[in-house]
């Protein structure tokens, strides 16, 4: 299925996060967005679909100093 990017903002939105690209290019491309967290993070589609979200979510988030 080729989705538009407005379908994809649709769809971050309903899965209370934020799609912040303005392109789409495919579904193996990494897409900025704020996770329901409001972490920002990058994803590939296939894994947001899949119920994937932020490293923060997962508990597997990088500190930095």
């Amino acid at each position: 299925m080729k989705y538009t990017i407005e379908k994809l903002k649709q769809i971050f939105y309903e899965n209370k996060c934020k799609l912040l690209e303005n392109e789409y290019k495919n579904n193996s491309t990494k897409m900025k967005y704020i996770c329901e967290c409001k972490n920002q993070s990058e994803i590939i589609l296939k894994d947001f679909l899949r119920g994937k979200r932020c490293m923060k979510c997962k508990g597997n988030e990088k500190y930095t100093l």
